[in-house]
């Protein structure tokens, strides 16, 4: 397999380097950036392309990593090249675009697949042991479907199948696992401001209470609450009531509103708790 990689950013270049790693032969690189694809090239060995027509046709698996903004051009140049035949393998990694994207090559023969990494690549030298922890899910025609595992199978990522339909439900809840719970800490932590608490020492002093509630949480999901919602302690969640409705109405909806997401989770009604009522 030759695999080529249009979009030299974090991921393309991250996954470029994981796969340069486990062997696979890597064509190059086309990108709008001159110096995004020369770096990325650089690092995995391979060569740069200044059309999107050549690496086309030199490629049989191409990995468009790409803003989701941007692939349904790329989507639309590549078949206006002439150069995908049957024989292709077309890939995106969008989490929230699933492989209906390709849809123009639907008679063309060539398989078609989103590929979702489900982690995070805030710059271009994720390690590859990094990637080779992660999971990946993914959708899709199924043609060239052997190439396509045996992509898989080779380089020991862990990969499972879901269904088209469910793709975008699917990436709402990725999203609220990680970049809504960067959300949750930035106001918890922008809570202890108010008390004088600088950044760092509250991230010394809870981070280790943090990791333990993810601990807790992986081995007995919801179960793992406690705190005054799971005791059922009304009067303390009305004294944080008090003390933030004197400080920051943005914070005490967003704690009012947790409060009773946190109550229905846990089987009560939050106004009840209040009321002390817990029947």
């Amino acid at each position: 397999m030759k695999i080529g990689f249009i979009g030299a950013g974090n991921v393309g270049v991250s996954m470029g380097r994981f796969f340069n790693n486990k062997g696979l032969q890597l064509t190059g690189y086309y990108s709008r950036s001159w110096t995004s694809s020369k770096y990325a090239a650089k690092q995995t060995d391979s060569l740069v392309f200044t059309n999107i027509e050549e690496i086309a046709r030199v490629s049989n698996i191409l990995f468009l990593t790409v803003p989701d903004n941007a692939l349904a051009e790329i989507v639309d140049r590549l078949y206006k090249s002439g150069q995908i035949t049957k024989k292709h393998l077309l890939v995106h990694l969008s989490g929230a675009l699933d492989s209906g994207i390709f849809a123009t090559f639907d008679d063309n023969g060539c398989g078609c697949y989103s590929f979702h990494p489900v982690m995070t690549f805030p710059h271009k030298e994720i390690p590859c042991h990094t990637i080779e922890k992660a999971w990946f899910t993914h959708e899709g025609n199924e043609k060239n479907l052997n190439d396509f595992e045996n992509m898989i199978s080779t380089t020991n990522l862990n990969a499972i199948k879901i269904k088209k339909e469910d793709k975008v439900l699917y990436h709402g809840g990725a999203c609220v696992l990680s970049n809504y719970l960067v959300t949750l800490l930035y106001f918890g932590f922008k809570m202890l401001e108010f008390v004088g608490w600088e950044d760092d020492l509250s991230k010394r002093v809870f981070m280790p209470l943090i990791q333990a509630t993810l601990e807790n949480f992986e081995k007995k999901g919801s179960l793992a609450l406690s705190g005054p919602i799971a005791r059922g302690d009304g009067e303390t969640i009305k004294k944080h009531i008090d003390s933030l409705a004197t400080h920051d109405e943005q914070l005490l909806d967003f704690y009012t509103n947790l409060g009773r997401l946190t109550a229905q989770m846990n089987g009560k009604d939050f106004e009840n708790i209040l009321r002390g009522d817990l029947i």
